[in-house]
């Protein structure tokens, strides 16, 4: 998923102040493994990464636009990382989230969740910021799962829906209950694994 920012805050003096801003533009999810604060058990587990770190790029420590909404394994994992300008030459850089959606340009998702680079640029994220992490892993697999789900219970909504057509006055108000209940399921679940 490559990220929109939409938010446009006054400029502050402590980068702190940006994350409530940052929340929304990163729909509350990790710019680099996009797990969400629900998964992760809520906002309390998510930082401010500083794209460019602010060891080499000082003058970008208060900088809206290098700022991302990051869980805090990513966060660590990246911390203060940056590649030189020799690497950088070779296409060995950090994925931008907000510039380009690195799950489909630089990297490819295998069956048991597992990420391949595709590119260098892909390699280097993945490699830095330990994307094939056994957590990620497992919860790449369980996004995978549940997409088949959701889309069982999207056809089950539609037979539902017809057959409320069918029914009885009776049994129409309990089977348009049921249909509700079902679309309530679907919608936690894209919430919750996107």
């Amino acid at each position: 998923m490559q990220f929109s920012r939409t938010e446009n805050p006054p400029r502050f003096e402590n980068y702190r102040v940006y994350l409530p801003f940052l929340r929304r533009d990163f729909r509350r999810s990790c710019a680099y493994c996009e797990r969400n604060e629900l998964v992760l058990g809520g906002e309390d587990f998510f930082e401010i990464d500083h794209f460019r770190p602010i060891s080499r790029f000082a003058e970008l420590v208060n900088h809206y636009p290098n700022l991302y909404y990051t869980c805090a394994k990513c966060n660590r994992c990246k911390a203060s990382t940056w590649t030189s300008d020799t690497a950088l030459n070779r296409g060995l850089r950090f994925a931008d989230p907000c510039q380009e959606d690195m799950y489909s340009e630089h990297l490819e998702q295998l069956a048991g969740g597992e990420l391949r680079p595709k590119t260098s640029c892909g390699a280097y994220t993945c490699d830095h910021i330990r994307l094939n992490r056994p957590d990620l892993l497992q919860w790449r697999q369980g996004r995978t799962r549940i997409g088949a789900e959701i889309k069982a219970l999207e056809s089950l909504v539609a037979q539902l829906r017809t057959m409320t057509e069918t029914v009885l006055a009776d049994d129409r108000e309990r089977l348009r209950q049921q249909v509700s209940a079902v679309e309530s399921r679907v919608q936690r679940l894209r919430e919750q694994y996107g």
